[in-house]
């Protein structure tokens, strides 16, 4: 029979902690949040690291990403919500600058919800992951503990927790989380355990923390078209469907306006603007083609070329 005593008697006892470190951990939280929206924070510290690109965060690979991105910290409008094609930057400026900013800027809770547990895993291994190794400032702030750097969860200084999870009831109740970050939504159920959409239940998980709190959504449309005989009736109406394309109706209705070098007016880039040569090869037709202006061509021979 083991001798509790003797056996613990003849344990070494432990230091005690370093108060320096104590405080060195905790002075974070008080911290006021620094004063740099999304995209400037990118610029001036988010790294990349990619087979094909290693170096700064440059706002020019995706401009029309900008002003959405500098949503991300209104405290008017409670929810951003982007709509665009695949490969246009989408989760890169909105999901994971987001992110880097609260880490390095407004530490505080933050959950991203994938469409499945499945793409989360990916989600935190193939993006998360890598951006924090890549970018120094997230790097330096993350915690050392063992629970620190898991494949859902990440902790950092000031009291700043990433989830990484997928849409079911469990996620999107009970508690609130100051930031709410939905990627590739049209490829999520519409409906989570028969008590709403992923952005309803979002929303609601910010709604103690008012106008502090945010729920960002992006994704490329997936789902039918619900009027095929479908008509606008105000500006920037787009047909009616679900997912995504449902959330955007209900918002602002932005769109990315190009600025005419010659007029100096802004105009939509649509696809019927665009004017080309007919080659011999496809290749050679691509070479030539041009956006022109609306007004510039209306009001002078010469079309207005961006």
């Amino acid at each position: 029979m083991l001798d509790v005593e003797r056996y613990l008697g003849a344990l070494p006892v432990p230091d005690y902690c370093d108060p320096v470190d104590l405080l060195t951990e905790a002075l974070p939280t008080l911290k006021p949040p620094r004063r740099i929206d999304v995209p400037d924070w990118a610029a001036n510290e988010r790294r990349l690291r990619t087979p094909s690109y290693s170096g700064p965060w440059k706002n020019d690979f995706a401009p029309y990403m900008v002003e959405p991105s500098r949503m991300t910290t209104s405290r008017r409008f409670g929810a951003v919500a982007f709509t665009g094609p695949a490969r246009t930057v989408k989760s890169d400026s909105l999901i994971l600058n987001t992110f880097g900013h609260r880490v390095c800027c407004m530490p505080r809770e933050m959950k991203i919800i994938c469409p499945t547990e499945a793409t989360a895993k990916e989600f935190s291994r193939k993006k998360v992951s890598p951006m924090i190794r890549a970018t120094p400032t997230v790097a330096e702030r993350q915690l050392s503990g063992r629970s620190a750097d898991a494949l859902h969860d990440k902790q950092f200084r000031g009291g700043m927790n990433l989830r990484i999870a997928w849409p079911v009831i469990g996620e999107l109740s009970m508690f609130d989380i100051p930031d709410m970050l939905l990627t590739d939504y049209d490829r999520m159920v519409d409906d989570v355990g028969g008590e709403g959409s992923p952005f309803d239940l979002s929303i609601k998980r910010n709604q103690t923390f008012g106008s502090m709190g945010m729920t960002i959504v992006e994704g490329s449309p997936g789902r039918p078209i619900l009027n095929p005989d479908f008509k606008p009736s105000t500006p920037h109406e787009a047909p009616p469907a679900t997912g995504i394309m449902a959330i955007y109706n209900q918002g602002t209705r932005g769109r990315y306006y190009w600025t005419c070098p010659s007029c100096n007016e802004p105009f939509q880039p649509l696809f019927d603007r665009l004017e080309w040569e007919t080659k011999d090869t496809p290749g050679e037709s691509a070479k030539t083609v041009v956006m022109t202006c609306p007004k510039a061509a209306s009001s002078s021979p010469l079309r207005a070329t961006i």
